[in-house]
């Protein structure tokens, strides 16, 4: 029995049904689960029937041409007894035993063409027609493996979601970006850079705990609505952060309308400069409004009331000229609209109404029946004239000359020719009111302090989103008639409403302000005081109930009655109790019928998260685990559901890409939601969306030409960031730049995180835009163009004007200022950079082996150190102090290929800014000499050179790291046609991105599997 077979019988695929209750046993459950697809994965071994073999090796020719060149050169170093680099090249006699580990032997074949082995100081030199022989021979033996292997998928190992892939995955499950994998330990590399690799993306029991944490915390942003279940952005498991995130909801719609009247003033100027070339419709209107961010319902309104033919009196007549007067100028006409709106809220401050406190002696003013008169009172008046205050400000104009009237308010909307007041002056005011009330909406209230100082009220301090104002109780109040009215269509009002209700559904809002009502009338009011009252009590869970509503509400009116309140009041008091009681048994009601949907919606949530339509019994597992978890062990509904999703989230189906084995290696195609899945994560780095899986459930993903459409579509998808954070950075060894502490911010001040931040977004933004627009991949390069915001730009000397930080903008002619591309990004000069100097060295060092892809060995022990601080280093310059390094034999060799291509950066200081004299004061030298003999000096010097000399091997390069990166493993001999096919269809269509990506994806090792 194969290891594989025996290991999938000891531990079986557990259904979710089958999964422990508690968190010890589902960790249990979990480690079974989640170690079997790794402990029972074994690397097939290469099957080769007789008839395969070359020819050539009828009779081995190991022992005569590769046999005694180990013995005279290698042995030595790599025998038996402690072998350098745990390599033991007498373990191999025959050319079979080659053939069996034939990466090793491509390994050795690389080193010795480079000359790296035998190492130069070593004593053993080879012939150079030992050499040529000893190359040809494996060179012979490379091409017959690539032939016969061509194609092959490899044996990808079970792939665990890497903590970038887990962070993006839930945020597309749930909708909000929670990053629970944040606290997971840096995932291992493999050996082509990349982290999304099975073969180092293991599972380790104190990792596993940390993906149950994760399924855990992601579990708490579960909300329960009245149609299913959502996830907020945050914690939502008590009842405060319920509160806020249906809050946060609601003034966030709120904040989304626009209601400033100038803009809307504005807009009306617009509208009239296009009508002296078009005729004004409403799809003019609606354009102009959808330009601006308007409400084309309101904007519709004032066009049409505003109109210059219609007659009009009063501040409409007035708000009508000024628009007329506005002239053609736009700034101008734009601070006149901003006057005008002033003044219409100036004379609209004065018209409005003013409500006492409703007071009964023997009750807090601040009671809840009390308040809520008061705000309904001011809510349903926001549209209304106050006439009294209308008599009263027309009146003023007839004693305008009267001295004893120079205390009056003059307002600018008002003319002397309203100074009777006529109906229709009357209805004009009315009209005014209306379209302009005194709040389009109230989004948050102080405290009413009743009794209090005025200059007491409503401190800023004080404020809460949304409040009904109450002192020491919880309540919210709805107060947004003339948004609902006036701007806001049929859709948006539903929406809104929904909002509403969702904050009372989600947060249990009338229960526990009624609840809050009894603990203050009985605490802090002393109104419940009375015997009658022993059986209302804030804790009791019955004291909701609709029975116990009605008998509150009778005890507490008589009371009232008893002590006099007066026919307003105990109005307020019944309207009071019969809203309350309605809205809880509302909301009771809707519990109670959701909770069917937010069970359904389970089977949703699992679908989406194991990216592919659940079996029957996992969908009647899912039930099946929900039913254990409440009938026998006692939880309630909400928990219930919560454990359940952790369930899904520690299942192998979500946290690992997993595919049956048979462990016979045939090579398979992948079915349609494995290929969905597969290039999602290739360029998302997540889940797949709606339409690929439907386009798997459809089977037509599974045509060429629809794949390669749909790669198109992700790779302009913003989610292709993806592609550039995870691809991008660990290819060109920016990901952990966030976490960068080498800089010595004493000395650097500028560096602050600011700066840090848009250093790592810069190369992000540069991908992202090679990806929107296709560009060529040697933008990389060549590029005169970059991006900044307002920190890079001050950074890089670039004087421009920025809103804030987060507004980027693409810099063209770069080069005036140093830049362009990703090489002198400041990201890449600050990281290749010690602290407190530059270096070279690594600035070098990455240019050859990150973008060029050239292999450079480790550095040998006891390599003399650099001074650490440039200002230091005395008269001597950083290029002189390199060059006295590599006097070094064991140096030499290495620094000769990079230290002459970091020189060119000497021009950029320890945190990349451009400079003329280093930290010791001595000036900077950016010539160099190159590899080849050429000299060039600084950043395009050094383009000139890779584009003359070593474009290929860039080219060559990017192309392996992506296959890598695609395929989730390291390359294998195999794989080179491939990259050859890449670097053909990159030639032939002006080296877009695409082209690499559309190879990749349709090759046989995207598209198949190993069983």
């Amino acid at each position: 029995m194969s290891l594989r077979k025996s290991c999938r019988q000891a531990a079986p695929m557990l259904p979710l049904s089958d999964l422990a209750t508690s968190t010890v046993g589902l960790a249990i459950v979990s480690v079974a689960v989640l170690f079997t697809p790794i402990q029972c994965i074994a690397q097939s071994a290469e099957k080769q029937s007789p008839g395969q073999a070359n020819s050539a090796d009828a009779v081995d020719s190991f022992t005569e041409s590769i046999q005694p060149v180990l013995d005279a050169h290698c042995v030595d170093c790599h025998g038996k007894d402690d072998p350098d680099g745990a390599l033991d090249l007498t373990a191999f006699d025959s050319t079979r035993s080659v053939k069996s580990h034939f990466a090793i032997w491509d390994l050795i074949r690389q080193r010795v063409a480079d000359g790296e082995m035998p190492p130069a100081d070593s004593g053993y030199d080879i012939e150079p027609d030992d050499q040529a022989e000893f190359l040809g021979w494996i060179g012979d033996r490379r091409d017959d493996f690539i032939e016969r292997h061509a194609g092959d998928p490899g044996e990808v190992l079970a792939h665990r979601l890497s903590a970038s892939e887990y962070n993006y995955t839930i945020a597309d499950l749930t909708g909000v970006d929670i990053r629970p994998a944040d606290s997971f330990p840096i995932d291992p590399s493999n050996t082509a850079g990349f982290d999304n690799s099975g073969e180092s993306l293991v599972m380790t029991p104190s990792l596993l705990s940390k993906y149950i944490d994760a399924a855990r915390f992601v579990s708490d942003h579960v909300l329960f609505l009245p149609d299913g279940l959502g996830f907020a952005p945050h914690p939502v498991v008590t009842d405060t952060d319920r509160d806020k995130y249906c809050v946060r909801q609601i003034v966030d719609f709120y904040e989304s309308q626009t209601v400033a009247i100038e803009k809307y003033l504005f807009a009306i100027w617009e509208l009239r400069q296009r009508s002296a070339q078009a005729k004004i419709d409403s799809d003019a209107i609606d354009q102009t409004a959808a330009s601006n961010r308007l409400s084309a319902k309101y904007l519709t309104t004032l066009w049409e009331t505003l109109n210059p033919d219609r007659q009009l009196v009063g501040p409409l007549k007035q708000i009508q000229t000024r628009i007329v007067e506005l002239g053609s100028d736009r700034d101008a006409a734009l601070e006149n609209c901003k006057a005008i709106a002033n003044d219409i809220a100036e004379l609209r401050s004065a018209l409005t109404f003013e409500f006492p406190h409703l007071r009964v002696s023997g009750i807090n003013s601040g009671s809840q029946p009390l308040v809520l008169w008061r705000n309904r009172q001011k809510a349903t008046h926001r549209m209304s004239l106050n006439e009294e205050a209308f008599e009263k400000l027309v009146g003023t104009e007839d004693s305008s000359a009267d001295e004893s009237s120079e205390d009056q308010m003059v307002y600018a909307l008002v003319s002397s020719d309203d100074a009777a007041a006529d109906q229709p002056l009357l209805q004009a005011y009315q009209t005014f009111c209306r379209l302009f009330p005194d709040r389009f909406y109230v989004d948050r209230r102080g405290r009413e302090y009743v009794g209090q100082k005025e200059k007491d009220f409503n401190r800023e301090s004080e404020y809460r989103l949304l409040s009904a104002g109450f002192h020491s109780m919880m309540g919210y109040f709805r107060d947004d008639q003339p948004l609902c009215e006036l701007m806001l269509t049929e859709d948006q009002r539903q929406q809104l409403d929904r909002l509403w209700f969702q904050l009372d559904f989600v947060a249990d809002v009338p229960a526990r302000q009624h609840s809050g009502f009894i603990w203050f009338e009985r605490a802090e009011g002393r109104y419940l005081v009375d015997s009658e009252f022993d059986a209302f009590r804030s804790a009791d869970k019955n004291a909701t109930s609709p029975q116990m509503v009605d008998r509150l509400a009778e005890a507490y009116i008589a009371k009232a009655e008893r002590i006099g309140a007066n026919d307003q009041a105990l109005d307020a008091m019944r309207f009071h109790f019969a809203a309350v009681n309605q809205k809880i048994q509302t909301v009771v009601s809707a519990k109670a019928s959701s909770l069917e949907s937010q069970i359904d919606d389970l089977e949703r949530i699992a679908e989406k998260a194991f990216r592919r339509p659940l079996t029957k019994s996992e969908q009647s597992g899912l039930k099946e685990f929900y039913d254990q978890l409440v009938r026998v062990d006692g939880l309630n509904h909400e928990d219930a559901i919560r454990d359940v999703i952790v369930s899904i989230l520690v299942s192998p189906h979500f946290c690992y890409r997993v595919h049956e084995t048979s462990g016979e290696g045939e090579v398979v195609s992948l079915e349609a939601y494995e290929l969905a899945s597969r290039l999602s994560y290739f360029i998302w780095a997540s889940m797949p969306d709606e339409r690929l899986l439907e386009l798997a459930a459809s089977q037509q993903i599974l045509n060429p030409e629809v794949l390669k459409a749909e790669c198109r579509r992700l790779l302009q998808d913003e989610k292709a960031n993806g592609l550039a954070v995870e691809f991008g950075g660990n290819w060109l060894g920016f990901r952990q730049f966030k976490s960068h502490t080498g800089v010595d911010r004493n000395r650097f001040e500028q560096f602050d995180q600011s700066l840090q931040d848009a250093m790592f977004e810069e190369p992000v933004r540069f991908f992202n835009d090679v990806l929107r627009r296709d560009g060529s991949v040697l933008d990389f390069l060549y590029a005169d163009h970059t991006f900044v915001n307002s920190a890079l730009a001050k950074h890089y000397g670039v004087e421009e004007d920025f809103a804030d930080d987060s507004q980027w903008m693409r810099l063209d002619n770069a080069s005036m200022y140093g830049r362009g591309g990703v090489l002198p990004m400041g990201v890449f000069l600050t990281k290749n950079s010690p602290g407190l100097r530059t270096s070279p060295v690594k600035r070098g060092f990455w240019v050859v082996r990150q973008l060029l892809g050239t292999h450079i060995p480790a550095p040998p022990p006891n390599v003399p150190e650099l001074p650490e601080d440039e200002s230091k280093l005395g008269e001597l310059t950083l290029r002189e102090v390199l060059a006295k390094h590599r006097e070094h034999v064991s140096c030499s060799g290495c620094h000769e290929k990079f230290d002459s291509v970091g020189l060119v950066f000497e021009g950029f200081g320890p945190i990349g800014e451009r400079r003329e004299n280093d930290l010791a004061g001595n000036p900077v030298d950016v010539l160099a000499e190159f590899p080849d003999g050429s000299k060039h000096s600084g950043v395009n010097g050094l383009k000139d050179y890779i584009r003359s000399a070593r474009e290929a091997e860039f080219v060559d390069n990017l192309c392996e790291k992506l296959l890598s990166y695609a395929l989730g493993r390291s390359l294998m001999i195999s794989d080179e046609p491939l990259v050859e096919s890449m670097k053909q269809d990159l030639i032939d269509n002006q080296y877009s991105f695409s082209a690499m990506v559309e190879t990749i994806v349709t090759s046989d090792q995207f598209l198949k599997r190993r069983l």
